[in-house]
């Protein structure tokens, strides 16, 4: 039988003392309680001993138990000091850092910053990737997310840089000086499929009666845009994206049911580390000098 112990065999361990149940253990570590529990019995029969007794007010430790928990407290403190001396490394801001946003944000205003950004941080690599879901940092698929929400998606350390207004547009071509007097409500629409999961919008056409108009439907906010502009029919559009189109129309003021907020996120892992900061920093002063 193995029964040699690793870190995670440890943690999991302290995280069930300290806590007292698995309940609240899975919750700290953010797993399944069927994990924790699946854990501690894996390392009990590693071991070969009990080390929890199992009652009714929770997790208490064996004698067994309380003896290896002295050891986990040492080899905590011993991975602790180990984090910050390398994070304590990172003084300058340097190495790759992947980003995730929309395309639509990417076409807009985003573009431009990105660009720039080597003038102000020579020593970053930049990685965009461009996805209108949201990838999973917590599983470094990105390193930060810039994102148009109602809320902080994964429950991610950020901060909202700005808010997004959106409007109804058209085709210049088709509406000209008159879109002041358009009767949306008789005109084809443009809106999202179901595969993009724009609930926001959704709900929005949902409620004013527009689904039955809708005569093409995209999954990217760019096709939406892109459509929109060569005369495909209405489409509420993000302001920063349509406004400065010249082949494009307002037709009226903002919708205000549409409007959201502009999310800078990262991981509470990453926050701290100098690059991410550091361009976090850059980021968050652009935008928020845009979406005012």
């Amino acid at each position: 039988m193995n029964n040699r112990l690793n870190w995670d065999d440890l943690k999991v361990t302290l995280t069930v003392a300290r806590s007292g149940s698995l309940s609240a253990a899975a919750r700290e570590l953010g797993v399944s309680h069927a994990t924790i529990y699946r854990k501690v019995i894996d390392v009990e029969e590693r071991l070969g001993t009990k080390l929890f007794d199992r009652t009714r007010t929770g997790y208490t430790p064996t004698l067994a138990g309380e003896a290896m928990l002295d050891g986990a407290h040492e080899m905590e403190a011993y991975v602790f000091e180990i984090e910050r001396k390398l994070t304590g490394q990172e003084l300058t801001p340097s190495g790759k850092v992947r980003i995730t946003t929309t395309d639509s944000l990417l076409f807009g205003p985003l573009s431009e910053i990105v660009a720039n950004l080597h003038q102000t941080l020579p020593q970053i690599q930049l990685e965009v990737v461009i996805s209108n879901n949201l990838l999973r940092i917590s599983r470094r698929e990105a390193d930060i997310a810039i994102r148009p929400s109602s809320i902080n998606p994964e429950q991610l350390v950020g901060r909202t840089v700005g808010r997004i207004q959106q409007a109804i547009y058209g085709a210049h071509a088709c509406f000209g000086d008159t879109a002041g007097q358009v009767d949306y409500a008789d005109m084809p629409w443009i809106a999202a499929d179901e595969s993009m999961s724009y609930g926001l919008l959704d709900d929005w056409m949902e409620a004013e009666g527009l689904n039955a108009k809708v005569t093409q439907r995209y999954n990217t906010v760019l096709g939406m845009f892109s459509a929109a502009r060569n005369g495909g029919g209405l489409c509420a559009l993000p302001c920063y994206l349509a406004e400065g189109e010249n082949r494009l129309v307002r037709i009226g003021e903002y919708v205000p049911a549409l409007t959201t907020d502009l999310w800078l996120l990262t991981h509470k892992d990453l926050q701290q580390t100098a690059r991410i900061k550091a361009v976090l920093e850059h980021l968050s002063k652009e935008l928020r000098a845009i979406f005012k």
